[in-house]
């Protein structure tokens, strides 16, 4: 929150103002009040001006806020001078701070002073044009002195001029690639603001004002200034005729020249100094309580041949939280707020564009809180981010390391469970080779029992089976088999006559054991038929494998 504090000749006004870091700035409150002594008596009435100014920000919602004061009048000069570039900013500051105390110097008196550079983010120059502000003390510390009477925290000291740089760069009715006069018209101050591609081009304040329409008003009707005031107020109309029975119109015009000189001169004195020969003025816009005169803007036109307009400053100022009749006030034309709402606006700018009128204690203040503490923070978070970055890193390494010491167990537990499942899977063949041993076995005799069956099925008559034997033989039948078991039967006998009928039913009888399909899947049945005459016995044998 930000408050600008105008203190004119007659009327102190307030402007207070909060801005989001994106938004658009936000009217908090405003406010204006007479005061009851002039300008040149400030020194005796700082009293009285320190009642007005606490009453003023008593009645403003946030109160005594920071607060930006402007100066303006015969005490304060800007002027523009021109030093050797330099690339380095710290030798910049100190060509500066010398140039900126030998003009002090000659200027006579104690005087607060500071710079800000021209228009260098747009041309090369040769030499660079700084604006150059001073102030006499006696001034400022006359402001300051009843700021603090009044309660209020001092932010900044600065030219009104200056401010209102910062209201033509926050306008929308502003083409910033224009280039554009501002004449913001006091009572007894005229302010000159000329500004192209939103950068100030030059600034100048003038001790002429509206107070001139008066006193040009009361020397041509021969009335006293009272009366010459009222009459500029109800009566003042300038027109472009010169109408010579309309003295009133006669007497305002010849005030305005002055105006068209400011302009004129102030236009050619940049454009020299700047070296920029293609300099023209594309709009010229006024403001100020002094430039309400009717017709000042139409006779501007006229003889400048440039377009004249009323500077609307709080086009772009949310104003919801004010009400709507001030709200409404406050969109006339022209305004004479405008030089508050500028020094409300300008602790937003850089330092590099405002030129501080802060005594040298105030300033080193300020340079630490804009510089050093932003540092400090900047350290202090810088610390921050390491131990939380610190602890977030010693979190996630322990994090990884519980993650490593489970994978460890896990692989561990792997480890076993792989054990264990090979000694299972070694006990597991070996059960496996002593079923199948024990199958074996028992396949021999299941086939034993069958064969016998079979014989005693199908044995015929006249052939006799004297013995049956059971036993094994081993073969290889191919490479991918390390052996191949086979039982085997040997059915052993004698045949009763050697006739060819027994030995057909002999033949039968064999041929009928190898087509038995119970065989089948268990065991192949090779026939051996071995029948011979036994010279002992005078009988023919026989010997029949099963296998």
């Amino acid at each position: 929150m930000w408050t600008g504090i105008d203190i004119g000749n007659y009327t102190i006004k307030v402007v207070q103002l909060k801005r989001s870091i994106s938004g658009p700035w936000q009217l908090n409150g405003v406010a204006r009040i007479s005061r009851t002594i002039k300008f040149g008596d400030e020194s005796n009435g700082g009293d009285r001006s320190a009642k007005r100014l606490s009453k003023i920000l008593q009645s403003l919602p946030a109160g005594r806020s920071k607060c930006v004061l402007g100066v303006s009048g015969r005490e304060v000069n800007l002027r523009v001078t021109k030093v050797p570039p330099l690339s380095q900013a710290g030798k910049l500051k100190k060509l500066m701070e010398f140039e900126v105390m030998q003009i002090a110097g000659k200027s006579g008196g104690d005087v607060y002073s500071d710079y800000c550079l021209l228009n260098v983010p747009t041309r090369g120059y040769p030499e660079l044009p700084v604006l150059v502000g001073l102030a006499k003390n006696s001034l400022v510390n006359a402001r300051i002195d009843s700021l603090k009477k009044a309660g209020g925290g001092l932010a900044e000291v600065t030219p009104n001029a200056l401010a209102l740089f910062q209201v033509l760069r926050a306008n929308p009715m502003v083409n910033l690639a224009e280039t554009i006069v501002l004449l913001d018209i006091g009572h007894e101050n005229t302010e000159v603001v000329i500004q192209k591609d939103g950068h100030l081009l030059f600034a100048r304040n003038i001790t002429s004002g509206g107070k001139a329409f008066t006193e040009a008003l009361a020397e041509q009707l021969k009335v006293e200034f009272e009366q010459a005031e009222l009459l500029k107020i109800k009566e003042g109309v300038i027109t472009a005729s010169w109408d010579r029975d309309n003295q009133i119109s006669l007497a305002l015009i010849s005030a305005t020249s002055q105006l068209q000189s400011v302009v004129e001169t102030s236009v050619s004195f940049a454009r020299n100094t700047l070296k920029m020969d293609e300099l023209t003025v594309d709009r010229i816009l006024l403001s100020g309580g002094g430039a309400r005169i009717k017709g000042l803007d139409n006779y501007l036109h006229s003889v400048l041949n440039k377009p004249v307009e009323f500077l609307q400053p709080f086009k772009n100022i949310n104003m919801s939280l004010v009400d709507p009749a001030t709200a409404q006030r406050l969109t006339e034309m022209p305004s004479d707020m405008t030089v508050a709402l500028g020094l409300a606006m300008t602790p937003a700018a850089g330092d590099e564009e405002v030129i501080s009128f802060l005594p040298p204690e105030a300033k080193k203040k300020k340079y630490f809180r804009r510089r050093v503490v932003p540092l400090i923070a900047a350290a202090v978070l810088l610390v921050l981010a390491l131990v939380v970055v610190t602890s977030k890193a010693s979190a996630v390494r322990k994090q990884e390391a519980e993650v490593l010491a489970r994978l460890e167990q896990d692989g561990k537990q792997v480890g076993r469970t792989n054990r264990q499942f090979k000694d299972e899977l070694a006990g597991k063949e070996k059960t496996m080779a002593r079923y199948q041993l024990l199958r074996t076995e028992l396949e021999a005799g299941t086939f034993y029992y069958q064969v016998l069956r079979s014989i005693q099925k199908l044995l015929p008559r006249g052939v006799w089976v004297s013995e049956l034997a059971l036993g094994q033989r081993y073969s290889q039948p191919n490479s991918f088999e390390t052996f191949y078991e086979k039982r085997v039967v040997v059915i052993r006998g004698y045949l009763e006559d050697s006739d060819e009928a027994t030995i057909r039913r002999f033949r039968k009888f064999v041929a009928d054991l190898d087509n038995q399909s119970s065989y089948q899947g268990k065991a192949t049945l090779k026939k051996l038929n071995n029948v011979a005459e036994d010279s002992t016995r005078g009988k023919k044998t026989f010997e029949v494998i099963i296998k």
